[in-house]
C-alpha cells in the first residue's frame, strides 16, 4: 500500500498537471475567442463590400442603359442627317 506523502505527492502532481491543463483551456479559449472575433470582422467585412458591390452593379447597369439610349440617339441623328444632306 502506499504511503500517506506518496498519495499527497501523487496529488499534488495531479493537481499541478490539472492546473497546466487548466492554463491550456485557458490559453485555448482565448485563442479560440480571438479567431471567432476576428471570423465576424471579417465576415462585416465581407457584408460591406458585397453590399458596396451590388450599389456598383446598379451604378453599371443604369450606365449601360444610358449608353444604349445615347448609342441609339446619336445613330438616329446621323441617320437623319445623311437623310436631310
Amino acid at each position: 500500500m502506499s504511503q500517506p506523502e506518496e498519495i499527497v505527492s501523487a496529488k499534488h502532481q495531479n493537481k499541478d498537471s490539472s492546473k497546466a491543463l487548466d492554463s491550456e483551456n485557458t490559453d485555448s479559449n482565448a485563442n479560440r475567442e480571438l479567431l471567432i472575433k476576428e471570423a465576424l470582422e471579417l465576415t462585416d467585412d465581407l457584408r460591406l463590400i458585397l453590399q458596396f458591390l451590388k450599389v456598383e452593379k446598379r451604378s453599371v447597369q443604369t450606365m449601360e442603359n444610358e449608353n444604349k439610349y445615347l448609342q441609339e440617339y446619336v445613330g438616329n441623328l446621323m441617320a437623319s442627317g445623311k437623310i436631310e444632306s
